[in-house]
């Protein structure tokens, strides 16, 4: 009876801490070959973090939020605009010929929307209601490339160190009108 409840209370343990489970928060990148040319993009990025990384390295996450939130929303636009400039200079994709495939076509966040983000961030840190991890922002891109693709080096800005890297190439295919069951392989 002693070892059936002590196993009752392991499984309760684990039971519980799998509910409590959540994914890793960590900057993630994740490349699919859509097909031989053509990769889609997949970024969770901390933005307000990066961000600070890249335009002011010096300062503490809370002056960075204090000085950005603040800031008059053409200019911090500006500054928005600059650190996506800078990255796209750090950002390089060369496939397996060593050829430089062309910049993705990222679609990130507007101006008005990231700098509410560092407001409610700084709020929060401010009146201790902080959670355990700030939400990743998800940002899409596209890459094309006029040779096939078969592997591929990456270069990343360093402000968004460290990344989780997933690559892969998926399985597709196409279930006729015709079929109730579609037969799945991994």
């Amino acid at each position: 009876m002693r070892r059936f409840c002590t196993l009752l209370c392991v499984l309760w343990v684990f039971a519980v801490a799998s509910i409590q489970a959540h994914e890793l928060q960590a900057h993630k990148l994740q490349l699919v070959l859509r097909d031989d040319r053509h990769l889609s993009l997949s970024l969770w990025l901390d933005i307000p973090h990066a961000m600070r990384k890249t335009l002011e390295p010096s300062l503490s996450t809370a002056s960075f939020e204090m000085k950005y939130s603040a800031m008059p929303l053409p200019l911090f636009e500006k500054a928005w605009g600059q650190c996506i400039s800078l990255w796209l200079e750090q950002w390089q994709l060369k496939n397996s010929a060593d050829i430089a495939l062309s910049a993705p076509v990222w679609r990130w966040p507007d101006g008005a929307t990231l700098q509410n983000q560092i407001k409610l961030q700084m709020m929060a840190n401010l009146t201790g209601t902080d959670h355990a991890h700030t939400a990743l922002t998800a940002v899409a891109g596209e890459v094309t490339s006029s040779a096939s693709m078969r592997s591929a080096r990456l270069q990343m800005p360093p402000s968004w160190q460290p990344l989780m890297v997933v690559n892969y190439k998926p399985s597709q295919q196409w279930n006729p009108s015709s079929e109730k069951t579609v037969v799945l392989k991994f």
